[in-house]
């Protein structure tokens, strides 16, 4: 998978538990906390990536990306 794959899937990820979650505990003021849910899942869904280089956070994080890609090796 790509990374805009990625980011879009944790998007969808976590506008699926922000609309199960935020009325089980009712949060008077749900958008920023969906909000807040959406950007996490796609922030997340990219750090499985992080230890290839040419990855779209591989490539914003260059000395862990490095690091990582050598002490796990390319193994996928």
């Amino acid at each position: 998978m790509q990374g805009n794959t990625h980011r879009f899937g944790g998007i969808l990820f976590g506008a699926a538990v922000s609309a199960v979650s935020i009325p089980l505990v009712h949060i008077q003021n749900p958008i920023p906390v969906a909000g807040v849910m959406m950007m996490g899942g796609a922030i997340g869904s990219l750090i499985p990536d992080i230890d290839h280089e040419g990855s779209l956070i591989g490539r914003k994080m260059k000395p862990v990306s490095r690091s990582e890609e050598r002490r796990v090796g390319k193994e996928c």
